[in-house]
């Protein structure tokens, strides 16, 4: 295998895009490897991402992939990369990294992707309905398009919903920033909203997941929630919106400062799951 010349790569500017190995089959099975593995960020100079399609003609070229293992796709309107790489079938999940070449590889695509602007926010194994493994590696964006203008100019109210148990210090001290581990890890803190109706099915089918979620992990969660309603105008007039590239639909987005209490309006008991 034959490393990559970064000198060589044609460098084209993107606002926003991010790149992903997305599900083979609707009925996939996951099998993901070591959950709590965190990523460990470096800071970056780098202010902007590589054309999706640049990467891909790289990513093509370097690794002799083909079309269906290397795609550009656009989900919510973001530009990401499909990519598939098939498993022997007696190698063990806890296995992976243990094999020089897919270390190497791995290692070799992860700075590569780095360099172009991406940061490794999942890793794991898929199994297919055919019982293939195939490796999965997600790449998120550094930097994203900020659709502030946008987002105030067509809506007052964003929700927030957390788990009940956090309620107390959010009537304190506001909705607070923070990373994200699972299942995707964020670059910076963050406060995920969403600026469509709350009582939407794209939004109870994501609280019915994250709820069901936790309550696999934590026999004593029950899916008791509280939403919070937030106006949008009393926000650090400086808020950056970013679209949530793993998002149910383009109305689910993300900031990167806390919420005062001020802004939020209105608060209100929901279960989920």
């Amino acid at each position: 295998m034959s490393y990559i010349d970064i000198n060589d790569i044609p460098m084209a500017t993107l606002d926003k895009c991010y790149l992903d190995y997305e599900n083979l089959y609707d009925d996939t099975n996951f099998l993901f490897l070591d959950e709590e593995y965190i990523v460990e960020i470096e800071d970056s100079n780098n202010s902007s991402c590589s054309s999706a399609m640049d990467v891909i003609e790289q990513l093509q070229t370097q690794y002799d992939l083909s079309a269906f293992q290397c795609r550009a796709l656009h989900p919510n309107g973001v530009d990401f990369v499909d990519i598939k790489t098939e498993l022997p079938d007696y190698l063990m999940a806890s296995q992976v990294y243990l094999i020089p070449n897919i270390k190497n590889n791995y290692d070799i695509i992860v700075d590569f992707l780095r360099k172009n602007g991406y940061y490794l926010s999942k890793r794991g194994i898929q199994k297919d309905k055919k019982n293939r493994l195939w490796f999965e590696l997600v790449f998120d964006p550094i930097k994203q398009l900020n659709i502030a203008q946008q987002v105030l100019n067509k809506h007052r109210y964003a929700y927030h919903t957390t788990p009940i148990q956090n309620a107390d210090s959010i009537d304190i001290e506001g909705i607070k920033a923070q990373k994200a581990f699972k299942p995707y890890e964020s670059y910076q803190k963050r406060v995920y909203l969403y600026i469509g109706n709350p009582s939407s099915q794209d939004y109870v089918n994501m609280m019915n997941d994250i709820s069901m979620s936790l309550s696999s992990k934590n026999k004593n969660f029950v899916g008791d929630f509280v939403e919070y309603e937030i106006r949008l105008s009393k926000l650090p007039k400086d808020t950056d919106f970013l679209i949530d590239v793993h998002g149910y639909s383009k109305d689910f987005v993300y900031i990167t400062t806390d919420i005062p209490t001020s802004a939020i309006t209105n608060s209100e008991e929901k279960t989920y799951g």
